[in-house]
């Protein structure tokens, strides 16, 4: 028998073997009291997670519910409003009309002598082209009555709208007369050629 095969079998070995037999079931027991409070705080943070889960799906589905009912709202109300528009225009273009049908003769007169006068103010622009000369006392800039001619059509452009609105309103004859004439006053009368840019 080898010394190493005595020692084996000696009581120092065994208490040796003993010895670490004890801390490794030891180890094995802290590990496995591991495992054990692992699962344990896994199942209580399991079960307020299941909860939190289970309560934010009621709150989603409350919401989709109420999100759902406010759409089915909004959507009467726009229709509701579409149906209130369509009824408020139709009794105001019903009611404009009457008024326009009845608006005094003076005005269609007004506004028929508006267009003449703007067919009129149309066909007066005049206009010069430029001299070029290659001595710069004979050179000459272009001329035109444009620029007055612009105004006037758009001041009478600026009185057909005023003209038109007066069809609804509710007017005394020489209330409207005068209104008439301010527009009539108001229209710039056409000007002199003036130098302009090519």
């Amino acid at each position: 028998m080898t010394l190493l095969q005595r020692f084996f079998q000696s009581d120092a070995a065994r208490e040796l073997e003993r010895q670490y037999q004890e801390e490794h079931l030891a180890e094995r027991r802290a590990l496995v009291g591991e495992v054990e409070r692992l699962e344990a705080a896994w199942g209580n943070e399991r079960a307020r997670l299941d909860g939190e889960v289970k309560r934010t799906k009621n709150s989603l589905e409350e919401v989709r519910e109420a999100l759902r009912k406010a759409e089915e709202e909004h959507a009467r109300a726009v229709g509701t409003l579409r149906s209130a528009s369509f009824g408020h225009d139709h009794a105001l273009q019903r009611l404009e009309r009457k008024l326009r049908e009845g608006a005094p003769e003076v005005l269609d007169d007004f506004l028929k002598e508006l267009r003449d006068l703007a067919d009129e103010t149309r066909r007066a622009i005049q206009s010069e082209e430029p001299v070029h000369s290659l001595v710069p006392w004979n050179e000459k800039p272009g001329l035109s009555n444009a620029p007055s001619v612009r105004a006037r059509l758009e001041a009478i452009r600026r009185a057909l709208d005023e003209a038109e609105a007066l069809k609804l309103a509710a007017l005394a004859p020489d209330e409207l007369a005068a209104h008439l004439d301010a527009l009539r006053r108001g229209l710039p009368e056409i000007g002199p050629m003036v130098p302009v840019e090519a």
